[in-house]
């Protein structure tokens, strides 16, 4: 048996570069962080020994962006969906999606219903990418409509807006990861340039 808990203390315990430790740091204190809000095996806390502090999350000037419309459906909100890599929800109000396509890029999405609103579920994305924007496609096949929307604003809304101090202390480790994660790709892609 083994574990990404194990694997991670490998990392932190030999002589990797302090972008290595930190970005491990920062994923162990994430995952912790995610035990504890949600209230999975809260007893066996996966940073354990390699605690954290919290940091402020700056607030961004991004939000939301809607352009176009397709009859019959507005957008909602979104969210994000806590996995082992994130994955951004799109939600939407409408009578049918029969007819209409949701996509990213060229990858179609399919639709699902929870709590009366249709939602789009664009999974797998990395820490070193909640930054980037993911441009989500409605198009009934005669006008479209694109929703514009990243990881960071949500984390960045959360933290700055939210009341809830579970929750808002959450996205502050995820946005630690973050930042961790693309520091050691920095780090990384200077090594195989030769400039480090």
């Amino acid at each position: 048996a083994y574990s990404v808990q194990n694997y991670a203390k490998v990392l932190l315990e030999e002589n990797y570069d302090v972008s290595v430790k930190t970005m491990v740091k920062a994923m162990l204190n994430y995952g912790a962080k995610a035990q504890t809000y949600f209230g999975y095996n809260a007893g066996n806390l996966a940073n354990a020994g390699y605690e954290m502090d919290n940091i402020s999350v700056p607030e961004d000037d991004l939000a939301v962006q809607v352009d176009g419309a397709v009859s019959g459906i507005r957008f909602y909100g979104a969210s994000l969906v806590y996995n082992s890599k994130i994955a951004l929800r799109y939600y939407f109000t409408t009578d049918s999606v029969d007819g209409l396509t949701f996509k990213v890029g060229d990858t179609s999405y399919d639709v699902e219903k929870k709590n009366g609103l249709y939602y789009v579920e664009v999974p797998g994305i990395n820490p070193q990418d909640y930054d980037q924007e993911n441009v989500l496609t409605v198009t009934d096949g005669a006008s479209e409509m694109t929703v514009t929307y990243s990881p960071l604003t949500y984390i960045s809304r959360m933290y700055n807006k939210s009341d809830k101090e579970g929750l808002r202390t959450l996205v502050a480790m995820l946005y630690r990861y973050y930042a961790a994660a693309e520091t050691y790709l920095a780090d990384a892609s200077a090594v195989i340039r030769g400039e480090a």
